[in-house]
């Protein structure tokens, strides 16, 4: 803290500031040789100084001759040789450059530039020095001046607050201007901690009053060791006042307040943590934590749950937690500083119970929805979190509600319930394994959004464009809707397809689907007209051949030569062949083993129509199969998806009937007595004049829209017939290059 040289005395008068060198007896000439008049610079210096001269051998022997002494460079002497620390040109330098048990010793050039050689520029001006200012004097912002023999620098306490003399004379040296308190208040004011007077440690480093490394005080930074939370405000206990920043450990003072009831585990509610009000500082000195006060509010999740913009004002808390969102509460605002009045009762934040259309339930339970038990929560944790938990659907309505259809649509899975509101899941993601029923979620028939649950009404919503990719809802379309007690354009009552027709759905209360059950939705087997190959409405379940011939795969093998499923002497192709995970294998041949729904009702628009149930083939008569209604696994119908599972099945029981006999019969499910005699597929097995194969590894690309490794097809799968062949693609009508190309 070295401040500037004021007036300097020149030659033959002790008054005058005009000459910059040392003083002079009157009379003598300034160009006369000044080596006799300065003995301490080298006998070789040129007799005229000039801004030439060279700078003497010895550097503290050169800065000595014009101003200081023996014990320093700086003054006194000044350079009119004064020594009173009244001159201006004396002063308080030695005070400033002696050792100090309070503050790091300042240096010359902490206020002036330190000439390296005489001829310096700015070394031999006029008095008084420059002063040219270093980084401490600039400290922290400071814009250090000196005028009217006063300093203004950081050193002395100009950005700092509190000081009692901020901007000392320089010429009063020794009246206390730099003692504890001058530069800043002791304790400086708040926001910084109120401590005893005198006392800066332990922040500080500080042994008393006394630094115990005083190079640590007045260097331009403020220093904290060992500092912890506690220092400052609350205790080794907590972090969160009583104690506050200023000493203060009532609740009634601000800084007090109900800091400690929020962080005191409760048994009603979540413990609240610093974060959810306050930033917390990672280091004492992040950014907003030493701020005025006071301290800022930067609100967390738990505050701002619900949509709630917290806020502060008058003394008065508005925030999720005490219940700006919700309603019926009798005091959604409490006072910081009234503690241990009942702000925080049961029915402050929210209604006991909250209003319609919350439902009505005794005032001093709110179990078994919310887990409580009586008004004690089992689990504190989860109140008071920024969520409302209800412990499981059904202890509101039953699940589900044993009202029109919702048991054939949801099941018998009350126990435990499975669905949400909002679900849109099925029976596949709740039982894998499959169900006799289904399990469609809540939200695939009500809203997914949960606002409008518990808003009073009972909202039908069949279509969403929110709803999740790939669900039942979002498989809908917008015309979906629920009226007159029945359903319409719902994809769950649909021929399935990418873009489905849609059928009548059977009424809510008391409606069943209309039989055939299957065709009831889609056609027995879908005979839709086929799209082409690869299009969405592609189709070679089955289609006219001629008018009294049918082809594809329902046609069955040989059918492809006659008018018959299965054709003559061949395993049929059914359902259960290619969609084994969703036909329900209980319909089955009387061998037990091949799907057949026998109310299959085949009308393709022409000639050929086929009655199945009455053609002489399913009706039970000579043995058979007899009539019935077709069945399906519910985990993977009606899953918006149309899943190709070809039969794995690697051998045929023994008991099973119409098989051709020893030696002709064969090993594998997929087997042809006729047709195929000249050629065996590949993987397949003759048994005499029966060749079988089986299914598995069989796959389905439903990018491509066609089959690999069916033994059919002679295993060929797609792209890899010769090019002048027509490749298997679902949809593609057949050609005898299909197969022949082999």
């Amino acid at each position: 803290m070295l401040l500037a040289l004021a007036a300097q005395t020149a030659c033959g008068s002790s008054e005058s500031n005009t000459n910059p060198h040392g003083q002079q007896d009157a009379g003598t000439d300034l160009g006369a040789d000044v080596a006799e008049d300065a003995p301490d610079i080298d006998a070789g210096v040129d007799a005229d100084v000039d801004a030439s001269a060279d700078a003497a051998t010895d550097a503290g022997q050169g800065c000595t001759s014009c101003h200081g002494s023996d014990q320093g460079s700086a003054p006194p002497q000044d350079l009119g040789g004064g020594t009173s620390t009244g001159l201006p040109g004396v002063g308080a330098h030695r005070a400033h450059g002696s050792p100090s048990v309070l503050f790091r010793t300042p240096q010359c050039d902490d206020c002036h530039v330190v000439p390296t050689q005489v001829d310096d520029p700015g070394h031999l001006g006029d008095p008084p020095a420059d002063l040219t200012w270093g980084a401490l004097a600039s400290a922290d912002g400071a814009n250090p001046g000196y005028s009217n023999g006063k300093c203004s620098v950081y050193c002395h306490g100009q950005t700092l607050s509190g000081g009692s003399v901020t901007e000392p004379e320089w010429t009063l040296v020794g009246v206390g201007q730099a003692g504890c308190g001058a530069c800043h208040g002791l304790p400086p004011p708040a926001p910084h901690p109120k401590t005893s007077s005198g006392t800066c440690n332990p922040c500080h480093d500080f042994d008393g009053a006394v630094p115990n490394d005083p190079s640590t005080h007045a260097d331009g930074k403020v220093d904290l060791v060992g500092v912890t939370c506690e220092a400052c405000h609350g205790s080794a206990q907590s972090y969160a006042p009583p104690k506050d920043t200023q000493g203060n450990t009532s609740t009634t003072a601000t800084g007090v307040g109900a800091h400690q009831t929020h962080l005191t585990t409760a048994a009603l509610f979540r413990t609240v943590l610093c974060a959810d009000c306050h930033k917390v500082p990672g280091v004492y000195s992040d950014p907003g934590h030493l701020d005025p006060l006071p301290a800022e509010l930067t609100w967390g999740p738990t505050a701002k749950a619900d949509g709630v913009t917290p806020s502060y004002g008058s003394g008065k808390c508005s925030v999720y937690c005490h219940g700006k969102s919700l309603e019926g509460g009798t005091l959604t605002e409490p006072e910081w500083t009234k503690v241990g009045s009942g702000q925080a009762a049961c029915g402050s934040c929210h209604g006991l119970p909250p209003p319609k259309p919350h439902p009505t339930v005794s005032p001093t339970s709110c179990g078994p929805c919310h887990d409580f038990t009586q008004l004690v929560p089992n689990k504190p944790a989860t109140h008071v979190d920024g969520k409302v938990d209800v412990a499981a659907c059904g202890e509101c309505h039953a699940v589900p509600p044993a009202t029109g259809a919702h048991s054939i649509h949801y099941g018998d899975i009350s126990s435990p319930p499975l669905a949400s509101y909002g679900d849109t899941t099925a029976v596949q993601d709740y039982l894998p394994s499959g169900a006799p029923y289904y399990a469609f979620g809540c939200g695939n028939c009500h809203p997914i959004d949960p606002a409008k649950h518990f808003n009073g009404s009972v909202d039908v919503e069949l279509s969403d464009p929110a709803a999740p990719s790939g669900s039942l809802k979002s498989l809908s379309p917008s015309t979906a809707s629920y009226t007159g007690g029945s359903c319409s354009d719902v994809y769950c009552h649909s021929s399935g397809q990418a873009t489905p027709t849609f059928v009548t759905s059977p009424a809510w209360n008391g409606g069943t689907l209309p039989a055939p059950r299957c065709a009831a939705c889609h056609d027995n087997p879908p005979s839709y007209p086929s799209g082409g190959a690869g299009t969405a409405t592609a189709n070679t379940h089955v289609q006219e051949w001629s008018a009294t011939e049918a082809w594809g795969h329902f046609a069955g093998m040989s059918g492809l030569h006659g008018n018959k499923h299965g054709g003559v002497g061949s395993s049929p192709l059914t359902c259960q062949t290619c969609h084994f995970d969703t036909v329900d294998p209980s319909n089955v041949a009387p061998g037990g083993f091949y799907y057949l729904d026998t109310t299959v009702d085949i009308n393709l628009g022409g000639a050929a129509s086929y009655d199945c149930n009455n053609a002489g083939c399913h009706d039970g008569a000579s043995g058979s199969p007899a009539s019935g209604t077709g069945a399906v696994r519910t985990a993977k119908h009606v899953n918006g998806k149309r899943d190709v599972v070809f039969d794995p099945r690697e051998s045929i029981p023994a008991w099973v009937t119409g098989l051709p006999a020893p030696p002709n019969r064969p090993l594998y499910p997929l087997w042809s007595a006729n047709g195929f005699s000249s050629y065996i597929p590949p993987g397949a097995v003759m048994t005499g004049t029966t060749w079988s194969a089986t299914l598995k590894g069989a796959s389905y690309d439903p990018a491509n829209k066609t089959c690999s490794s069916i033994p059919c097809h002679l295993k060929q799968s797609y792209g890899t017939g010769k090019p002048s062949y027509d490749p298997l693609t679902w949809g593609a009508a057949y050609s005898c290059n299909a197969c022949h190309q082999y």
